[in-house]
């Protein structure tokens, strides 16, 4: 799920800008081991994209 930032905030013509995402499981023992394997870990992707150096924060 995303939330989309206020229209009034943003003039984009490309499209929507996402402010945060969540994903929802249905078991706790996988959501925690998602965690622990994406925690702190870089996004990555080709070197050329723009979320190359992020990092994941759950």
């Amino acid at each position: 799920f995303f939330n989309i930032e206020d229209e009034g905030k943003s003039k984009r013509e490309r499209g929507p800008k996402y402010t945060e995402g969540w994903v929802e499981f249905k078991s706790k023992r996988d959501a925690k081991l998602i965690a622990k394997q994406l925690n702190n870990q870089q996004v990555g992707g080709r070197r050329r994209t723009p979320w190359y150096d992020e990092i994941w924060n759950i």
